[in-house]
């Protein structure tokens, strides 16, 4: 079984917060838990008890195995070494390095939004049509990726003759696109206090670790982020703001 536990997380419509609460209050729903646990789980089901399971899942603690072999895959066919050395960084750290012929290409688009929508961002949707204008990229060749369904939304309406290239990252896992325009879409608003949900990668509490490696792996040749600079360039650790900051 090969696979990524660092990509988007199994699909599961109840949030981690309502998962938690069935646990804790022992209702019958105490074990949705299990939809929402990675495939590196699976072995601990054939030798666990249930409430060790869910002592792990509320910890979240790493899988334990028995019979099963961990390994870690190092070399990376798919990214130039300058990507891969941003993820191991802030998402791996386990020395990955990208041995593809050709480096990603980086660049950040400055948007820094004033509404008071916070998970909706005009000031993004507004700098994506302009890099749109300035960069005649044909419909097959380009997707505009965005973590937040407000903010796919906001993207629809303002153009909905590209609506074939705007997607939900969710939406996006398997798939690969010359070129990805990230709209972070945090903040969302002039309020930048509001927790960073989906594109926090150094916040334990936010899937956006997931979400946002998902994401800015879907891009072959060019990654666009379009995000407020100033204030992800000045948050430590984080992988929209190391790629914000990002010069060739």
């Amino acid at each position: 079984m090969l696979g990524d536990h660092l990509q988007l997380p199994p699909v599961c419509e109840i949030k981690d917060d309502k998962l938690r609460g069935f646990i804790e209050k022992g209702e019958k729903r105490k074990y949705s838990f299990m939809w929402a646990q990675s495939a590196l789980h699976a072995e601990s089901y054939l030798f666990k008890e249930i409430e060790d399971l869910q002592k792990a899942y509320m910890e979240l603690s790493d899988p334990e195995f028995r019979i099963t072999k961990k390994a870690n895959l190092t070399i990376s066919h798919r990214f130039g070494n300058n990507f891969a050395a941003i993820l191991d960084e802030c998402i791996y750290g386990n020395g990955i390095t990208g041995v593809a012929e050709h480096p990603l290409k980086i660049e950040c688009v400055d948007a820094v939004c004033d509404s008071k929508k916070s998970r909706e961002n005009r000031a993004e949707v507004d700098a994506i049509g302009e890099y749109l204008v300035e960069n005649q990229l044909s419909p097959e060749e380009f997707v505009i990726l965005t973590p937040y369904k407000e903010q796919v939304d906001l993207l629809n309406k303002t153009y909905p003759e590209r609506r074939d290239n705007i997607l939900a990252v969710h939406k996006s896992q398997g798939r690969e696109w010359n070129t990805v325009i990230l709209s972070v879409a945090d903040p969302g608003s002039s309020d930048k206090t509001a927790p960073l949900r989906f594109t926090s990668t150094v916040d334990e509490s936010s899937v956006g670790r997931k979400v946002m490696n998902t994401a800015v792996s879907r891009a072959k040749r060019n990654l666009v982020v379009v995000c407020d600079k100033e204030f992800w360039s000045e948050k430590d650790g984080e992988l929209i703001g190391k790629l914000a900051s990002y010069t060739q």
